[in-house]
């Protein structure tokens, strides 16, 4: 789910970011879903 919310703001993913989502524990995926509400940037949301 959040591959598509992702890519629903801020388009086409590379796929190294599609790995980190798809291999992330259920902790980090909600702390990333919750800084998506706010990001305005892939970096805002991995923070890297």
């Amino acid at each position: 789910m959040l591959v598509r919310q992702l890519e629903k703001k801020f388009g086409s993913l590379r796929e190294d970011i599609r790995q980190r989502v798809n291999t992330a524990d259920a902790e980090q995926l909600l702390d990333w879903s919750e800084r998506l509400l706010d990001a305005r940037s892939l970096n805002e949301v991995f923070g890297s």
